[in-house]
């Protein structure tokens, strides 16, 4: 194979067996455990600094994965340095990641995996290219395929080497397909320009209001007046707020050199210069938590507990969870060149949106529908005013996508005395005269998966970001419409209601057919 250096676990008889080869002339590996199932060393190069890898290779029986687990637990609380675990872990995350049917079983071995990664604390990488990474036998009858092998990592990896990627290779004279695991950036990339984003850890700052309120342009349109601001707060971002992480790492500096100064001899200034650095530490920390939520887009932990960490794994994990860097072609191909992927999404979503001249009809009875009252048709028609502007504002999650223009709600609910009136005014005109200007019904089109490792493009949804300025006419609009809904929608529609869901009618199908085999028919006959 190439590499001068080999480590290795003898397999004992039939079972296990390790080697782990390497080039001395580019990494240095110092063991530090092995047993049947596992071969765990320090990995040193003069590009990073030292990470661990675990190369696995688990018994398929549960009795001795026990012991595995023991050992990567045993690692865990030894060492703090970014670990790597790939290899034949032997066992599945959930049904979907083997072929055939589910049973109680494979639920509780599933179970069982999940909660000893979880309190490992590993991160499963995920992987592109084929689903299965063992199969055997013929299909339909004698097939089997499963995921058994995978890559594992801590925080600690996963802040360490964010860009890391998994892929499943072609299979050739073995029942495994080879698991490549990069340390580099991959997936697509044709290097266009970072769009502007409005941060929210800006608002933090002491000089943001009085910057915000001398650049902003009242007298221009709004759009226009986003633009410009774009370009200021791009520049104020570099000059005056500056990189929150080096800030992070000099204050941590600065507190710790005048704390063994401290230690020495005793001075008031110190104590006061340390004070002042921990408050100007406090309020950096309260930035960097901010610009991790803002890009986790974490839904269930509340900002302001100093979740920092959990938000930047988040990030990292969701990141890595929406990069595409192969999928399978029509012909059964894998396609991972940055180019060919852009025109195979782009070729399959032409296709399928493409309409075919047809004639509609609108033959919908319109007795079948409920009539609007003469009260409610006044409530519907009377004038929005600014206050629903604002409402509809304050309505909206602060931190969600923003659309083309890259600034989200939190900008306009934090910065409405500046701001408000020039989207007031433009809503208001479109009230008036059912015209929006182009830039702002215009949307930036993302692709997210739609099931948790997406092979090819029919597994992605395109949805589209609107700009705010957007989303506060149809919210204002949405709010209008609400307090008559429950008068327009049948209460067995299960959608469109606060407080009803879609499922309700499968839940409501599933207990009538249950019911329906429990009721005991005429003797001779099923249920009547």
């Amino acid at each position: 194979m190439g590499f001068p250096n080999i480590m290795r676990v003898e397999a004992e008889g039939r079972r296990g067996g390790i080697w782990l080869c390497w080039d001395a002339r580019i990494v240095t590996l110092e063991p530090v455990s092995a047993c049947f199932q596992h071969l765990t060393v320090k990995v040193k190069c003069a590009s990073v600094s030292p990470w661990l890898l675990t190369a696995v290779y688990a018994s398929p029986r549960q009795e001795f994965q026990h012991f595995l687990w023991q050992a990567i637990h045993r690692t865990r609380e030894e060492h703090d340095f970014p670990w790597l675990l790939t290899g034949d872990f032997n066992a599945i995350r959930s049904p979907s990641e083997q072929a055939g049917r589910s049973s109680t079983a494979i639920l509780r071995r599933c179970k069982r995996f999940n909660d000893r990664i979880d309190h490992a604390e590993l991160i499963d990488l995920g992987y592109s290219g084929p689903r299965f990474t063992w199969t055997r036998g013929e299909p339909p009858n004698d097939y089997k395929a499963s995921r058994l092998d995978r890559s594992l990592c801590n925080p600690a990896w996963n802040v360490t080497f964010p860009n890391t990627s998994v892929h499943h290779l072609p299979r050739l004279h073995s029942d495994h397909h080879p698991v490549l695991t990069e340390i580099g950036n991959k997936g697509v990339n044709l290097s266009s320009p970072r769009p502007f984003r409005f941060e929210g850890a800006w608002l933090t700052h002491d000089s943001y209001g009085t910057f915000l309120q001398d650049k902003w342009e009242s007298q221009a349109p709004l759009q226009e007046a986003l633009t410009r601001m774009a370009v200021d707060f791009a520049e104020w971002n570099k000059n005056t707020f500056g990189n929150v992480l080096q800030k992070k790492k000099r204050l941590l500096s600065r507190i710790n050199g005048i704390q063994t100064r401290i230690a020495n001899e005793f001075s008031p200034g110190l104590f006061k210069l340390q004070a002042k650095l921990e408050r100007e530490l406090d309020e950096v920390l309260e930035q960097e938590e901010i610009i991790w939520y803002q890009r986790a887009r974490e839904k269930w932990v509340q900002l302001g507990e100093r979740n920092t960490a959990y938000f930047h794994q988040q990030a990292l994990i969701r990141r890595r969870r929406n990069k595409i860097a192969s999928l399978k072609a029509n012909n059964g191909e894998w396609v991972s060149d940055p180019q060919e992927l852009v025109a195979l999404v782009f070729d399959f979503f032409a296709s399928l949106y493409l309409q075919d001249d047809h004639e509609y009809t609108d033959d919908m009875p319109k007795q079948a529908f409920p009539r609007i009252q003469q009260e409610d048709l006044l409530a519907l028609l009377r004038r929005f005013t600014a206050a629903d502007i604002y409402q509809a504002v304050q309505d909206m999650k602060p931190y969600q996508a923003p659309g083309p223009d890259g600034f989200q709600a939190v900008f306009y609910q934090k910065s409405w005395q500046v701001v408000g009136k020039a989207l007031t005014d433009m809503a208001m005109s479109f009230f008036s005269t059912g015209i929006l200007p182009e830039e702002v019904v215009e949307s930036t089109v993302v692709l997210i998966p739609k099931v948790d490792h997406q092979e090819m493009a029919s597994h992605l949804r395109p949805i589209s970001l609107n700009n705010v300025c957007l989303k506060a006419i149809t919210k204002a609009i949405t709010n209008r419409l609400k307090p008559i809904m429950r008068k327009l929608v049948s209460p067995r529609q299960s959608s469109f209601i606060p407080g009803r869901q879609t499922t309700d009618n499968i839940i409501v199908l599933q207990e009538v057919v249950r019911s329906l085999r429990r009721k005991k028919g005429k003797k001779g006959g099923g249920p009547s």
